[in-house]
């Protein structure tokens, strides 16, 4: 129901009464103000943040709604976003690479107007990578030595997966995945790749530095999908996914991902 801000042209908190009755004060006023919004890169993954600037500094008890769109539909709508003290977060997964609008408004406790809209915008890039890498990392994104265990890790190129479902570490061809530390032959690199849902690669004793997997495609593709599943007792509890056209100089894909460790698929592009 609209909420009725001036009688007559005259602010409602104004007006003592209407009829002779009394009228509700505070009614009236400035709406709360808009928040202003940090800059916002380009994504190759999934997950996304936004910062309200302003935050600390314009508002005591404020209400954030924010939703992205592309063009007039939403793709994240304002209960997948979460705002960590003014710093908002989602997940993207849609496919489409066209530009996305993030729109903020906020509204402080006891104001009656909400604040002007806010905009920022980004977009999904191309993925074209021939290697791929899964580093476990702590929640600032350091290198962890907690062990990291992959059941599942696959990418998709116009509905085709990659790899193919590997039976040793460079079978098929042309497919080869390695590791900076396995446990044991038992958990070897393939393992993440070979589709089973009883076996998974284990970095159990790593080092901090040597706590990665990687799974070279053969060829440079351009992938349009992908999914990760973890190990449910891992304890590195980050992630970041990175991807290469050389093996050599990697780009951040999904930068210190949050694990989710309930043996589910995460979709990471």
């Amino acid at each position: 129901m609209p909420t009725i801000n001036k009688n007559n042209g005259i602010e409602m908190a104004d007006i003592a009464k209407i009829n002779e009755q009394d009228v509700p004060s505070g009614g009236g006023g400035a709406a709360t103000t808009t928040p202003t919004l940090g800059s916002m890169s380009n994504i190759y993954g999934t997950g996304q943040t936004l910062t309200i600037t302003n935050y600390s500094s314009a508002y005591t008890d404020p209400h954030v709604s924010a939703s992205v769109f592309i063009g007039g539909t939403e793709i994240v709508s304002n209960d997948n976003i979460t705002n960590t003290n003014g710093v908002l977060s989602w997940s993207d997964t849609n496919g489409s690479t066209s530009t996305r609008t993030v729109k903020v408004r906020v509204q402080e406790f006891g104001d009656f107007v909400q604040s002007a809209e806010a905009t920022a915008t980004y977009s999904k890039l191309t993925a074209t990578f021939r290697y791929f890498r899964c580093r476990g990392v702590d929640s600032s994104g350091n290198n962890s030595s907690g062990h990291l265990g992959i059941r599942d890790w696959r990418y998709t190129s116009s509905g085709t997966p990659y790899p193919s479902d590997m039976t040793a570490d460079n079978l098929p061809s042309p497919f080869v995945a390695s590791a900076g530390h396995t446990f044991s032959s038992t958990y070897s690199p393939f393992k993440a790749f070979d589709s089973s849902t009883s076996t998974w690669w284990w970095s159990l004793t790593t080092s901090a530095a040597n706590n990665y997997l990687d799974i070279d495609m053969g060829a440079s593709y351009t992938f349009d999908g992908g999914i990760i599943r973890f190990y449910s007792a891992s304890t590195a509890r980050y992630v970041t996914i990175s991807g290469s056209t050389d093996g050599t100089n990697y780009t951040v894909i999904n930068d210190t991902l949050e694990m989710d460790l309930t043996n589910s698929d995460m979709t990471i592009l």
